[in-house]
């Protein structure tokens, strides 16, 4: 029997001090996320990527760092999930500050990349072809959500 244990290291910079937060199996196999200013994790049900089988997305949450205190919620995706994913394999990128999920293909081909906005709240699916952008001389493609160009603007 396995004695260890998985935790995720925090740095306070105002504080400089470190502390540990224990973590679920889950949180090893999911995506790191910003889920409304707290610590979050993705997944699609028990895997790391969503495909078009893919029926649930999975959302754990640290709801309070003293405690160690989890939630998870559960999504069911809509009946058209299938039909706009098609054959792509989907990673998760983040969360919106609308409560979106947004996902992009694995692969960079084929072209045009697309993008791909979960709304939980209504349970839809919006897919987004970036188009004017050639990224097949590139070997991968990374996107950020929330960039600010000057932080004086915040």
């Amino acid at each position: 029997m396995s004695t260890e244990t998985t935790v995720l290291v925090c740095f306070d910079v105002r504080s400089e001090k470190f502390s540990f937060v224990k973590v679920k199996t889950f949180v090893i196999e999911g995506t790191m996320i910003n889920y409304n200013g707290k610590l979050g994790f993705l997944r699609a049900g028990k895997s790391t990527c969503a495909y078009r089988s893919s029926r649930i997305v999975n959302l754990l949450v640290l709801e309070d760092i003293d405690k160690q205190g989890w939630s998870e919620r559960t999504f069911v995706l809509p009946a058209l999930w299938e039909d706009i994913v098609g054959s792509a394999m989907l990673g998760f990128v983040g969360m919106t500050r609308t409560n979106e999920i947004v996902m992009r293909q694995v692969s960079i081909e084929p072209i045009p990349l697309c993008l791909f906005y979960f709304n939980t709240e209504r349970n839809t699916v919006v897919r987004v072809a970036v188009e004017g952008m050639d990224v097949s001389e590139y070997d991968s493609v990374h996107i950020f959500l929330d960039h600010v160009e000057n932080v004086e603007l915040m």
